[in-house]
């Protein structure tokens, strides 16, 4: 799952920090890393004299690389870690906690003058089949989402967060807040088709659980994997917002 998602959304979150004034010398923490490839883009972009430090509760799928420090913790319940840093991007992690208000408050106090705060988050949009060979495949796909988000909501997530997060980001203080919202087209068989495939193979109880019937969760690997099928992906909202200078 994590594979997928950072083929999915690397090269949008990397291309917005690459447009962010970061500089080599600098401090960046990246909560609730996942695997670590942004925390690796951060290490291996800006070269050995920042210092860069990937956070999980599980660390254990988080690849090292030169100017990367891993450390295990709750980004949650720990709070911030201590100092002040220059940017502190998180994806896909504020929506699924109950805390992302008090989350928020925190990062933006945890930032140095000038410092960025950015946030990338799947919200009220899911996407859907644009077109396959499979007359079942829009309904299929939009079964699937409806389980897994009342699985989400039953976790704590919250599908107006991505819509929320600019007015919080600026009650927390922050300023030239601003939010975008981008999606693309998914061939089958792409990561984007990929991950529907491995988080109902992963989440399957619970998607049943929830709602979804197991023989429509069995039609996803083929529709997903064929070539003719094309989804119009997830909605990426990006909140950015910086700390006074």
């Amino acid at each position: 799952m994590l594979g997928c998602l950072s083929e999915i959304l690397d090269e949008e979150t990397t291309g917005l920090l690459g447009g962010l004034p970061l500089v080599p010398t600098g401090r960046y923490w990246v909560p609730a890393a996942g695997n670590g490839s942004v925390a690796r883009w951060l290490a291996r972009t800006l070269g050995p004299t920042a210092e860069v430090v990937a956070s999980d509760i599980d660390p254990r799928h988080i690849l090292q690389v030169d100017g990367l420090r891993v450390v295990q913790r709750d980004d949650v319940a720990d709070g911030p870690l201590p100092g002040g840093w220059d940017a502190i991007p998180i994806r896909l992690f504020a929506a699924h906690t109950s805390a992302r208000r008090d989350l928020i408050h925190q990062y933006a106090g945890a930032l140095r003058p000038g410092g960025v705060l950015v946030d990338q988050e799947w919200g009220l949009w899911s996407g859907f089949v644009q077109h396959s060979p499979y007359a079942d495949a829009h309904d299929v796909y939009q079964h699937y989402q409806e389980a897994l988000r009342a699985v989400f909501d039953a976790q704590g997530n919250d599908a107006n967060w991505s819509v929320e997060a600019a007015e919080v980001f600026e009650a927390a203080g922050l300023v030239d807040v601003r939010t975008t919202v981008a999606t693309r087209s998914w061939p089958g068989g792409s990561p984007g088709c990929r991950l529907p495939v491995v988080v109902a193979a992963e989440l399957r109880e619970q998607l049943i659980d929830h709602g979804a019937d197991p023989a429509l969760l069995d039609r996803l690997p083929e529709i997903m994997h064929d070539s003719e099928t094309v989804v119009i992906g997830n909605a990426t909202w990006t909140t950015v917002g910086f700390a006074p200078a």
